[in-house]
């Protein structure tokens, strides 16, 4: 909710736009999408696969764990 400050300018946010001071200027900006990234269609596909390999990673890593700390010297 974008407010205005003792100097009436606008401060904050207003549906898709951010108000701030920069400098002592008004600064206007758009909001990112979630999580402050946009992402296209290219980054979901290489985060999806990097969330699938990193599950994996960590399955074979706990296994293999369990299979070396049985052992000892």
């Amino acid at each position: 909710m974008a407010q205005l400050d003792k100097h009436n300018r606008l401060i904050g946010g207003l549906g898709d736009l951010v108000f701030r001071q920069v400098n002592g200027k008004t600064i206007v900006q758009v909001k990112l999408g979630k999580n402050g990234v946009n992402q296209t269609k290219q980054t979901k596909l290489s985060s999806s696969d990097f969330g699938t390999a990193s599950s994996t990673t960590k399955c074979l890593s706990m296994t293999l764990r369990r299979l070396f700390l049985t052992y000892y010297d």
